[in-house]
């Protein structure tokens, strides 16, 4: 081994991948490990599942959601996975191909599912109806259709691939804004309404965005690698980028920002609405929900032309 080789932390050989924020660098073999180790202690530290957790986990065609599909498939942990189609031309088309790809690389079935054919029009639709932003808008629609496909496939947690960096960037912009709502919900588990609403889960919360890329680089998985085009612009991406700048400098600092957070407060709001939509049947504060508001203003805006 040469002067200039970084030694593996952990095994002592050849190591390739330095992580700073843990003062770690280490081998491919290792970063697997510590990968692994990272889901699995996020799985149990949250009690994200148990024996009696029917999992459906969404899968974007992006590294994220195909990363935590391949790291809880080698650990033994069955799921249902499912994309949503959001009707978006040629994105939309990539996205799909991304995950029927993973799904035969991996030997297991996803599901595309059209929200078109559960709300009755593309995002696009829902967007032009609307006087809100097209990725509020669209993280609205697909939480609806997600938890409706989870309610009629009778499964009870729903996985998503967000990470360290989506969660902390959140955060960061809700505590500028004081958005308490929202800051009650930047937990990596929300409890499930019973009989209503599934559990919701974040395994990758412990891992950031290098760390995913490197992982779906050494795993070679076929993500999608472009951001969808409707994405410019959205103001999640500016306090992604101010925590980047942070981190270069002061490594952890999106660590410390995200669980100093968790622990200094008891744990996810679980303040549920006692109204019922009277369109979906989903808790809301309103008599219809925000989801159906929408698909409903959309649907009256075409009717009219």
């Amino acid at each position: 081994m040469g002067k200039n080789t970084m030694k593996c932390t952990r095994c002592k050989g050849e190591a390739t991948i330095r992580m700073p924020s843990h003062n770690l660098r280490l081998c491919t073999d290792c970063f697997e490990f510590y990968f692994k180790r990272q889901v699995e202690k996020a799985l149990k530290k949250f009690n994200m599942i148990n024996l009696e957790s029917r999992i459906g986990l969404g899968v974007s065609g992006g590294k994220d959601s195909l990363a935590l599909w391949q790291a809880l498939t080698e650990m033994g942990i069955e799921t249902r996975a499912f994309h949503l189609d959001l009707g978006l031309e040629d994105f939309s088309v990539a996205s799909a191909n991304a995950c029927l790809a993973m799904a035969e690389q991996l030997g297991r079935p996803v599901e595309i599912v059209k929200v078109k054919e559960y709300v009755g029009l593309n995002i696009i639709d829902v967007v032009r109806g609307s006087h809100r932003q097209f990725c509020s808008v669209c993280g609205t629609i697909k939480r609806h259709v997600m938890n409706r496909y989870v309610r009629d496939n009778n499964l009870n947690v729903v996985c998503s691939g967000h990470n360290l960096d989506d969660e902390a960037s959140r955060l960061l912009g809700n505590l500028i804004y004081q958005r308490n709502d929202y800051i009650k919900r930047t937990w990596p588990v929300l409890p499930e309404t019973e009989g209503i609403l599934p559990k919701k889960i974040k395994p990758l919360i412990r891992l950031d965005n290098y760390e995913i890329k490197t992982y779906a680089r050494i795993k070679k998985l076929p993500y999608l690698k472009d951001d969808c085009p409707r994405s410019r612009g959205a103001t999640l991406h500016y306090y992604g980028s101010a925590l980047h700048q942070l981190e270069d400098n002061m490594p952890g600092i999106k660590r410390n920002l995200y669980f100093g957070y968790l622990k200094t407060n008891g744990g996810p709001s679980e303040d549920t609405p006692e109204n019922r939509c009277e369109i979906c049947g989903f808790p809301t504060r309103m008599k219809i929900c925000s989801a159906c508001g929408l698909i409903s203003k959309a649907k009256d805006r075409l009717n009219e032309k």
